[in-house]
């Protein structure tokens, strides 16, 4: 029981306050180590012309598999931003002469 109450406080459950977010994707998303060996994920939004920029907003995240959902949540390429980068059809670049 103690460890889902840790959880819950180190955000291991999603909250409501996790989902309240500006609803754009942010410009830069910084990540540290927290004291309890978990991750902080620092959210930076671009400020708007004529308005006062947004203030960041943290999430706190109790492992290594919470912080790549969030950031593959936050940070994959918007709907119709282009897609993925060009490439070699297996993934690798091919050498001349190979």
């Amino acid at each position: 029981m103690a460890q889902k109450r840790g959880e819950s406080a180190m955000g291991g459950k999603k909250s409501k306050a996790h989902k309240k977010t500006t609803g754009k994707k942010p410009h830069e998303l910084h990540i540290r180590r927290s004291a309890n060996g978990g991750y902080i994920s620092k959210h930076i939004h671009k400020p708007v012309a004529g308005a006062e920029p947004p203030e960041p907003e943290e999430h706190t995240l109790p492992d290594i598999g919470s912080l790549q959902e969030h950031v593959g949540e936050h940070m994959a390429p918007e709907e119709g931003a282009g897609g993925a980068p060009q490439g070699a059809p297996g993934g690798m670049p091919q050498m001349p002469g190979m």
